[in-house]
């Protein structure tokens, strides 16, 4: 029996590397936790050789959007961390021991974002007949 998707929860954060800052939307459905960065250069650069003219040579590819995805069954821990001396980042750490790291606009919005990943775990695992108040009643 197939899920139907669902977004449950977008907002614009930041996906931090060791090596770049990319700015993007986060997007969480029932099934996934979707990344999909911002284009490095929206807009167009004049044409022919000006100052601004882009530095590839012509038939050149542009560069491709990141995207990273990453499975709700498969994440194990989620930890609020700091970035930039900010408490506005959240760590996400997976089952196959890798991890990513979240920055968000404020600490009200990894707030809600890590609430909402850990519902969206949550309802994965529970049987088709259980509900979420049935979950918490018991514990």
């Amino acid at each position: 029996m197939l899920l139907p998707v669902q977004v449950i929860f977008s907002t614009s954060c930041q996906l931090v590397t060791p090596k770049h800052v990319v700015a993007g939307t986060l997007r969480l459905t029932n099934l996934h936790l979707h990344f999909v960065g911002d284009p490095p250069g929206e807009e167009q650069p004049p044409p022919g050789g000006g100052p601004g003219a882009d530095p590839r040579p012509a038939g050149a590819a542009k560069p491709a959007r990141t995207h990273k995805r990453w499975p709700v069954s498969a994440i194990t821990e989620l930890h609020h961390a700091r970035f930039l001396l900010q408490q506005s980042a959240l760590e996400i750490f997976l089952g196959d021991r890798s991890n990513a790291l979240l920055n968000f606009d404020g600490n009200e919005v990894g707030a809600e974002c890590s609430n909402c990943v850990l519902r969206a775990r949550h309802a994965y695992n529970l049987p088709a007949e259980q509900d979420l108040d049935d979950l918490y009643l018991k514990l």
